[in-house]
């Protein structure tokens, strides 16, 4: 019995890791597509400046992330059964990262466009509830479908 516990905590744990990967993967995405989209889809548009900013902001705000949604227990569910109080969760978390953003934004010192963390942490909510409801869809399309 001590045996399938431990493959189930296993099993958890590695499913709690492929979804922070993946939050991390859509927060550097999103993120780099909110900057694409300020300059109108042209990369040689976007100023090095703002790259620079990109790559220098992007892994706080990611490591940020993991931690708090890990504090509002994104990673503890099951998410074959998420709902509304997973989405509640995610949208508490957010709220809760955008003062955490600012802060990380103003150390880093690089002004970025205001569209790009609008934009940013737009996309990068849709992203992180996208990640979590996907998995429940895809669970739902393969059991129903």
């Amino acid at each position: 019995m001590k045996h399938r516990s431990l493959l189930l905590n296993y099993a958890h744990i590695l499913r709690a890791f492929i979804i922070m990967v993946a939050d991390i993967v859509a927060i550097y995405s999103c993120y780099f597509f909110a900057l694409f989209l300020r300059f109108d889809f042209t990369f040689s548009e976007i100023p090095q400046q703002f790259l620079d900013g990109w790559l220098l902001n992007t892994p706080f705000w990611a490591l940020a992330s993991v931690v708090i949604f890990y504090l509002f227990r994104l990673y503890h569910s099951v998410w074959r059964f998420v709902g509304i109080i997973e989405l509640r969760n995610i949208i508490t978390a957010y709220a809760v990262l955008i003062p955490v953003y600012i802060v990380i934004s103003l150390q880093v010192g690089i002004r970025m466009p205001i569209s790009y963390h609008f934009m940013g942490g737009l996309l990068s909510a849709f992203g992180t509830t996208a990640i979590r409801f996907g998995y429940r869809f895809f669970r739902f399309l393969s059991y129903y479908g």
